[in-house]
């Protein structure tokens, strides 16, 4: 049997249908140590490659913590968090962007968290913990 690709973004043990976080960000190596120290904090986590490929993971899985990077192909940061607003259930996921830009347009009010990368272990930690996870949901099929 093949491995799916949310089966090789998976990290931790996975019991459900619904991850902790999700972390969308192009750059692969940036996307697996985000989805390594999320697993060193105890989340299970689903990663995604850029906006259009997290938006169907959001829906598919319906996390309680978006990590969000900004400047990706395919579909941006902002794009994301335009579809994401148009969904009322997606609106209710905490978002934290993440960049490592020095200069960030104004970010929307529906982003609760801006960390800079890189990001350490205590810091993503602290801004996990300070943010008002979404309840455990169901997956939709």
């Amino acid at each position: 049997m093949a491995t799916t690709l949310t089966e090789k973004l998976r990290t931790g043990r996975y019991d459900g249908d619904s991850p902790d976080v999700l972390v969308i960000d192009d750059d692969e190596d940036v996307r697996w140590a985000l989805l390594e120290l999320v697993q060193i904090l105890g989340f299970v986590a689903v990663g995604a490659c850029n906006g259009a490929q997290g938006l169907k993971l959001a829906c598919d899985r319906r996390p309680r913590v978006i990590l969000l990077d900004l400047r990706m192909p395919v579909m941006d940061g902002y794009q994301f968090l335009q579809r994401r607003q148009a969904d009322p259930a997606l609106a209710q996921i905490p978002v934290v962007v993440i960049t490592a830009e020095a200069a960030v347009d104004p970010i929307v009010p529906e982003v609760q968290q801006l960390l800079r990368k890189p990001i350490g272990e205590e810091e993503l930690r602290a801004a996990l913990e300070a943010l008002p996870l979404a309840p455990r949901a169901a997956a939709v099929s």
